[in-house]
């Protein structure tokens, strides 16, 4: 039995923070994410299942935290924004009060257009489709 001549194992590269940071999810992948699941947040509270609109409120908190925790420069931003905006949204969720809820989804939507132009990003201006997403059943289960 001949053994085969084994290869070197190839080196591993070593990254710099700085070359590190740039595979880290920055705002403009994390903000389309979170875009996604307000929409379909909104549609989940409207038809009641009040379950999906949690997690996605939950989800939403999640990706802000990421956010402030990548991007430094936006941390005080992203953190004022959950725990006003978000905060509003969960609590209505926890009531099961769409009307709350409505309010304060429509303060969230206008709060972060503000922010977008204050960051002189006012190209981006975020709003609700008129229509519930197509890949999901908001119909509640329990």
């Amino acid at each position: 039995m001949t053994s085969e001549p084994t290869q070197p194992r190839p080196t591993r590269r070593q990254f710099t923070l700085e070359e590190l940071n740039r595979f880290v999810p920055g705002l403009g992948t994390l903000m389309p994410e979170i875009g996604t699941r307000a929409w379909k947040l909104y549609y989940a509270a409207e038809a009641g299942n009040w379950r999906h609109a949690e997690f996605q409120a939950a989800e939403i908190q999640g990706l802000m935290n990421i956010g402030a925790m990548t991007r430094p420069l936006y941390e005080e931003s992203l953190k004022s924004f959950t725990a006003t905006h978000i905060a509003k949204l969960r609590e209505a969720i926890a009531n099961k009060d769409f009307e709350a809820f409505a309010v304060a989804f429509d303060e969230m939507i206008i709060a972060a257009n503000e922010i977008h132009t204050s960051l002189g990003r006012d190209y981006i201006v975020w709003m609700l489709p008129d229509t519930p997403p197509p890949d999901l059943d908001f119909t509640p289960k329990s």
